[in-house]
Parts: structure tokens; C-alpha cells; sequence
């Protein structure tokens, strides 16, 4: 019996288990398999991360171009002009020069210094990023002359300034399309040609009380930019004014490159017949040659007088149906100023020639 029963055990040992491990040829196919898994795992990973690293530092880019660009805008005068003791007049950029540090790329300027027009092309660093501003007037200083409105009765008129709200578009989209792997990383104004625009403008009446807000509604008119044609951003408030009695408003607003055809949606709330109102359009600088029209839409038409300015290239309102509007063009006055167009480039450091940059932005100013 005692026999029996250790050949028993023999026999189950040698069944359930070995004692002697993997056999090397076993060990050598687990490894290949597991080699042959991790390798397109790994490349994902790197790929990842890689281009989480690129996003970062496009946003970073994009977030510093934005701020020199505000920066120029808010300093009252970019193109100095100086008076020598001899009574000889020069034009310098010593803020740019002397203050940021940016060094004049002469091979790539066509300034002249005694006129105050041309071009010019500055570079340098900035924190983690290399710079490369261009600063141009194409006019003499003092000789343009931009939309202003005069006579505004604060207690009664309601004035609309455009600031910075297509630059808050563009920051918006830009960082949507830097999301999107599927796309190709497109430059600013390629995406502001592929960009429509509504300007709203609420008019609400309630406790004695007109409360008028104003913003603008940029939507894609494709689906290159984030991969959904129609996606919307809306910007910050150009407005939120509140007046016991409302006579007119006034809206002062730059057209979008390249858009000849600019919506302007109208929502009255509270209002009743009798509860009228004049509305002035005033295009300060126009998208371009061509027939350039204002389309308004919405509740307009019982309660506004629609005006535009008579500087257009064919003052032209019209609405949805394609019918004209326009009433009496604006008898606006305009004042002297120097228009400068500011473009600011921001590369990865030690970049080279021919490198496409990580972020642009365009503005203009006056002075």
C-alpha cells in the first residue's frame, strides 16, 4: 500500500506542475510577442506626448504674440518723431528699440526715417520664444483720416466701440485647431477668411429702463478650422449700457478682411410702437475694394432708422431680402491720424529662415 500510494504521488506531481520552469525557446516567443506589441504602443505614447508639447507651446506662443500685440496698442505713439535743433524732423522707434530690446533688421526694412513711412522689421527674444515685429505706415504721419462721431448725448445716444474682439476669435480658433490633429495648423488669416461674422445688438425695455448690449458672433463657414463647419464663438461685451431714454445708436466698427457682406442682428425686447430709435453703421476702415453691404436682420424694422456712413464704397444697407434700407448717410467728421499696422511673429528659439511660426498676430493703430 505504501507503495502504491507514493507512485500516486509521483503521478500527480508530474501532471499538475514542472518543476523546471519555461523552456528558453518559451521565454524567447513571449519576448518577441510582447516586442512586436510594445512597439506601436511606445510610438503612440511618443506621439502623445509629443504633440501635447507642441499644443502647449502654441498656446503659450499664441498667448505672448497676444500680449505684445496689446501692449503696442496701449503705448501712444509706436513712430516718434523728433525735431533736431537745426529744425530737421526724424521718425525713430525707440520703444521697440530701446525699451524691448529689439534690434532693426535693415535688410528686411524700407522705413524712411525722415518721412515716417515704410516698413519696418524688428527682431529679438522674448522669455522663451524668438520675436519678429513688423511695423508699418504706408502714409505720412497725420494725412488719414478715420471715422469719428461728435456731438453724443450720453443721457439719450448709446456709442458702440469695436476693440479687440477679432483677436479673441482668433485665439479661440486657433486653439481649437491646434486640438484637432486630424487638421493642418492654419496661419491667422487663414483663419479669419474661413470665418463669417454677425455683430448683435440687444435692445431691452423694462422698468423705465432701456438696457442695450452689443457683441459679435463668429462662426466657421467650413469645417477646416476645428472639424465642425458652423461652430460659434462669441465674443466679451463691445457694450452693456443702461439709459432712461434712448434716441440713437452709434456703432464704430472695423470690416473683416476679405468679408464684403456684414450681418447686423437686431433683438428688441419690451419695446413698443412709438419707441423709436435711429441706428449709424460707421465702417472705420473698409474689408477691401468691391461692393462691400451691411445685411441687417431681425426685429429692426418697426422701431430703427438705419443710417451708414457716407465714407463707404457704395452706401449700401440692405436687408435679408435684399431690399435697401439705408436712410440718410452719417454726416460724420474725421480727424487726422497715423495708421499703423503692427504684425507680430513668434518663434521657437534659434529658429531659421523659412520656419513657419508658432503664432501671428495683426493689429493696427492709430496715433
Amino acid at each position: 500500500m505504501r507503495r502504491l500510494e507514493g507512485r500516486r504521488k509521483l503521478k500527480t506531481a508530474g501532471f499538475w506542475g514542472r518543476d523546471g520552469g519555461f523552456s528558453l525557446v518559451e521565454v524567447i516567443v513571449a519576448m518577441a510577442i510582447l516586442a512586436i506589441v510594445s512597439i506601436p504602443l511606445l510610438r503612440y505614447f511618443t506621439d502623445s506626448i509629443s504633440r501635447s508639447a507642441s499644443m502647449a507651446m502654441r498656446q503659450k506662443a499664441t498667448l505672448t504674440a497676444q500680449e505684445i500685440a496689446e501692449n503696442l496698442k496701449a503705448r501712444d505713439q509706436l513712430i516718434e518723431r523728433y525735431v533736431a535743433p537745426d529744425g530737421n524732423v526724424s521718425y525713430k522707434v525707440e520703444y521697440l528699440t530701446d525699451t524691448l530690446g529689439l534690434a532693426v533688421d535693415n535688410s528686411a526694412s524700407s522705413f524712411d526715417a525722415s518721412a515716417g513711412t515704410g516698413g519696418l522689421v524688428l527682431t529679438g527674444e522674448m522669455g522663451d520664444f524668438d520675436v519678429v515685429l513688423g511695423v508699418s505706415t504706408d502714409t505720412p504721419a497725420n494725412d488719414v483720416e478715420r471715422s469719428m462721431v461728435y456731438g453724443i448725448d450720453d443721457t439719450k445716444d448709446v456709442l458702440i466701440i469695436e476693440r479687440d474682439q477679432l483677436e479673441e476669435a482668433v485665439v479661440y480658433f486657433t486653439s481649437a485647431n491646434m486640438a484637432n490633429p486630424a487638421l493642418a495648423g492654419l496661419s491667422r488669416d487663414e483663419i479669419i477668411s474661413r470665418l463669417d461674422r454677425t455683430i448683435c445688438i440687444t435692445v431691452d425695455y423694462a422698468d423705465s429702463v432701456y438696457t442695450v448690449r452689443a457683441y459679435y458672433k463668429y462662426e466657421t463657414a467650413d469645417d477646416t478650422v476645428t472639424g465642425t463647419a458652423g461652430q460659434t464663438y462669441e465674443s466679451t461685451f463691445l457694450t452693456e449700457t443702461r439709459i432712461s431714454s434712448l434716441d440713437r445708436i452709434y456703432l464704430l466698427y472695423d470690416g473683416l478682411s476679405g468679408l464684403m457682406t456684414d450681418k447686423i442682428n437686431f433683438s428688441l425686447n419690451g419695446l413698443v410702437p412709438g419707441d423709436d430709435f435711429d441706428f449709424y453703421a460707421v465702417c472705420q476702415e473698409f474689408p477691401g475694394a468691391g461692393d462691400y453691404t451691411i445685411e441687417m436682420k431681425g426685429d429692426y424694422s418697426s422701431n430703427i432708422k438705419v443710417h451708414f456712413n457716407a465714407r463707404s464704397t457704395n452706401d449700401r444697407v440692405k436687408n435679408a431680402a435684399g431690399h435697401l434700407i439705408t436712410a440718410a448717410p452719417l454726416n460724420d467728421t474725421g480727424t487726422p491720424v497715423r495708421l499703423v499696422s503692427i504684425d507680430v511673429k513668434v518663434y521657437k528659439k534659434e529658429h531659421e529662415a523659412g520656419d513657419i511660426p508658432l503664432a501671428e498676430m495683426k493689429t493696427t493703430k492709430g496715433e
